[in-house]
């Protein structure tokens, strides 16, 4: 994707794609990762996986993604959000680079 700013569909498709190759080690199909999937409660994701997928998405799209405004929730690694909230964050990363 490299300078090209993906659009919001777009940022969801190459989210969910990472989070599903991340948590198929949990057992969980792809068609079971949906919008308001709790990462963390539902997906298995851990603080460690949530770094993994970051840095995934940065090498993805060819940008960099600050993840203290991705991520990180009153100074601290958020334990737990929907999909869709994620999404949004990540929307607004990129939005503003």
């Amino acid at each position: 994707m490299g300078d090209d700013v993906p659009s919001r569909e777009e940022l969801w498709t190459v989210l969910h794609q990472v989070v599903a190759e991340t948590v198929k080690a949990n057992g969980i199909d792809a068609q079971d990762i949906e919008r308001d999937s709790m990462v963390g409660a539902e997906l298995g994701l851990t603080s460690v996986d949530t770094i993994h997928v970051m840095i995934t998405l940065e090498e993805r799209l060819g940008r960099t993604v600050d993840l203290e405004s991705a991520v990180i929730v009153d100074g601290e690694l958020a334990s737990d959000m929907s999909m869709r909230e994620l999404h949004e964050r990540l929307c607004r990363i990129v939005e503003a680079t």
